[in-house]
């Protein structure tokens, strides 16, 4: 080793217990008086630190898997938003073109929300957000897209129609699935 270089080598080593540890070494090489040089060799366990690198990589794994499920849905309901129903509109279109058949678009306001919002508050509001999108959701089929557009709005996306009234009985199911109560905090 020539003076001034340095290594450092980290390797999983076998305890007497049989269990493994992440150890490292490092090796520097001094400069003396002539040609002689001095080699420190230290030793350490950094099974800790591995096992935080580890945590971190993890938990930075889940944050870009998040981001990227939250650029395609709505943060409160886990609905599809807006991007994500323009490109199923899309593909829907195309596929009905192909196939001889009908897409519907069914938009959905909530009337007075606002009301919900301003006499018992954003956390009731949200609340009642959620439960609509569930209720909505069990009225679709899975081929089917509900999405969240903003606010107290959702558009239904309904694919694969035979005809132009086949989107009636959904329809009449999803109005009469909204006029059951909701109970949102004793409300």
């Amino acid at each position: 080793m020539a003076a001034g270089q340095r290594i450092e080598i980290e390797w999983r080593n076998r305890r007497i217990d049989d269990s493994l540890v992440w150890m490292r070494i490092m090796a520097r090489a001094l400069p003396q008086a002539g040609d002689e040089k001095i080699t420190i060799w230290i030793t350490e366990d950094i099974e800790q630190r591995k096992a935080t690198e580890a945590q971190l990589a993890a938990a930075h794994a889940e944050l870009q898997q998040r981001a990227a499920y939250l650029t395609f849905h709505d943060a409160l309901t886990g609905l599809p938003n807006r991007q994500l129903l323009q490109e199923r509109f899309s593909l829907a279109i195309a596929h009905a073109d192909r196939e001889c058949q009908r897409v519907a678009l069914l938009y959905l306001d909530l009337d007075n929300f606002k009301h919900i919002n301003d006499t018992l508050g954003h956390a009731c509001g949200d609340a009642l957000l959620q439960q609509v999108a569930q209720q909505l959701q069990q009225c679709l089929r899975q081929t089917d897209t509900l999405s969240r557009q903003g606010g107290d709005e959702f558009i239904a996306l309904l694919t694969d129609l035979k005809d132009n009234q086949a989107a009636a009985p959904v329809l009449a199911k999803l109005m009469a699935n909204l006029e059951q109560p909701f109970v949102l905090d004793g409300h």
